[in-house]
């Protein structure tokens, strides 16, 4: 080999040219295809090709006109196709569903079957973000495109000054479950300075965003001067007479012997309350102030403060759009489950239906508590609508989970 100094390098030829950038090409393409096997299979999914209810569907299979059709996607996420009878559709990619309806055309009907399946025209697609943002509310996302954690935050103003950003939770169905995620935006200062290592996800349709309270929270009812939601620095411990002081403290019509709180199980997923009498007129009437005993608030209790249990009044709390205590109207000779539901102006989007929760004391003034599926009621099953009495508290529960 000869080498020549002080000469430039001969100018490379265009096949030369050519073969470099050919290189180059593979080059990126095998980057590329590591950074997507590198990926979580959740986080190819286009969202808009996510099925849900009320979306119109296009199925096609080669050749076989009788089991092609158009179909639209019933509330409870099912198509009934013919040959093998309902499916599940809502939640799925449609590529998902092609390969199941293909697996299952191929096993006793067809061989090798040609499916396609698009999604002809869309339902609205939307999102729910709860908690502390200061615009709450239910947001769209637009076929055709994406939203993001971030810039459903952005959508509904920002965070409030109390907001939790460390446990953000994202409540996603997956078919028939629920799936909880947690994200940590504890690093985002601002909407502006967003990067790529802070954590943002693809939200999906149907999600429900919660952004919890730095603060401990409380809701105080019934018969106290300002009732509401309070809140508390999380390094304090509170007590029932500090937050009953919160709320302006009893009124005139309360009975001081009857205060009830209603609390939930640490576990999210289980929806058992427990319904504890407190009273007050006890606890302020000990003689020996050692012995005085407060009882502890915890987070997330409701605190009602009841009338004396002669009230013709019936308290509904919980996932319902106006809740507070109401007077059984005069006139009346029974008032059922059902009307007094009608009163709080009905269910929420996030009521659980089938467990709704009744609270009462039965002639011989104990408590007892039962639970009634006001589904069932809706649907046409007049037996189970519950005949409601004086002094009766109606709880329901959320359904996130």
């Amino acid at each position: 080999m000869k080498i020549v100094f002080g000469k430039p390098a001969p100018r490379s030829s265009s096949n030369d040219r050519f073969l470099h950038r050919a290189a180059n090409y593979v080059l990126w393409l095998f980057i590329f295809f590591n950074a997507i096997c590198a990926l979580n299979a959740d986080d190819l999914v286009t969202e808009n090709n996510l099925i849900i209810s009320g979306d119109r569907l296009k199925i096609t299979v080669y050749q076989n006109p009788d089991l092609s059709f158009n179909q639209k996607v019933t509330p409870q996420g099912l198509i009934d196709y013919p040959l093998l009878g309902p499916l599940m559709a809502k939640g799925k990619p449609t590529d998902q569903l092609k390969n199941e309806i293909t697996e299952l055309l191929s096993h006793d009907y067809l061989i090798n079957p040609r499916v396609s399946i698009i999604i002809e025209s869309y339902a609205p697609r939307e999102v729910f973000v709860l908690g502390q943002v200061k615009k709450p509310q239910v947001y769209k996302i637009q076929p055709g495109k994406s939203l993001t954690l971030i810039q459903l935050i952005a959508l509904s103003g920002g965070f409030t000054e109390e907001a939790d950003r460390t446990k953000i939770k994202i409540i996603r169905r997956l078919g028939d479950k629920k799936k909880v995620l947690t994200i940590n935006l504890k690093n985002l200062d601002s909407l502006e300075d967003f990067n790529l290592k802070t954590t943002d996800i693809n939200l999906r349709p149907e999600d429900i965003i919660i952004i919890p309270s730095s603060k401990k929270q409380i809701a105080i009812m019934g018969n106290v001067n300002k009732p509401g939601i309070y809140f508390w620095s999380s390094s304090e411990q509170l007590r029932l007479t500090q937050a009953l002081s919160l709320a302006g403290d009893l009124t005139s019509k309360a009975d001081p012997g009857q205060i009830l709180i209603i609390r939930k199980n640490n576990d999210p997923k289980d929806s058992t309350l427990n319904f504890i009498k407190v009273s007050l007129a006890e606890m302020l009437t000990n003689e020996n102030p050692e012995n005085f005993d407060d009882f502890v608030i915890e987070p997330n209790d409701t605190i009602i403060a009841l009338q004396p249990s002669n009230t013709d009044k019936i308290y509904i709390l919980g996932a319902v759009n106006q809740p507070g205590a109401y007077p059984i109207p005069r006139g009346i000779q029974k008032m059922t489950l059902t009307q007094a539901l009608s009163q709080a102006r009905g269910f929420n989007k996030f009521a659980a239906t089938t467990k709704v929760k009744i609270l009462r004391k039965d002639k011989d003034n104990k408590e007892e508590t039962f639970t009634v599926n006001v589904k069932k009621i809706i649907k046409g099953d007049l037996s189970s609508d519950v005949e409601l009495m004086p002094g009766d508290i109606i709880y329901v529960p959320e359904s996130f989970f």
